[in-house]
């Protein structure tokens, strides 16, 4: 499991429901994602984006999600096995998600 020396990635979270979590420390591997906070719920279908150096967004779809919780010798974790989407998907995922919040509150002000 890695330190936190290797959290050195910053990613935002989009919950299926569009809440967003931003400046979560990571560390992101092929087809995992860790973070190590215990306040942080991710589920299956929920989306990990990562701003890489050069401005692009790379763009992980969560698969599976398992928490270890805090021992004596461990802090508390949660790995999160991912697959990145290629940009195309990321970008209409990601519409997807913004469009159905913002149709779903447009209603309810309109009585």
């Amino acid at each position: 499991m890695p330190g936190l020396s290797m959290m050195g990635n910053v990613i935002s979270i989009l919950k299926r429901s569009g809440e967003r979590i931003d400046e979560v420390e990571a560390c992101v591997l092929r087809d995992m994602i860790i973070i190590k906070r215990s306040d942080v719920t991710v589920g299956m279908g929920d989306l990990m984006i990562r701003r890489i150096s050069n401005g692009d967004d790379e763009v992980y779809e969560v698969l599976k999600t398992v928490f270890f919780k805090e021992s004596q010798f461990f802090t508390a974790s949660c790995h999160i096995e991912t697959k990145r989407l290629n940009f195309f998907d990321g970008e209409n995922t990601i519409q997807d998600i913004t469009r159905n919040i913002y149709a779903v509150n447009a209603g309810a002000n309109h009585l």
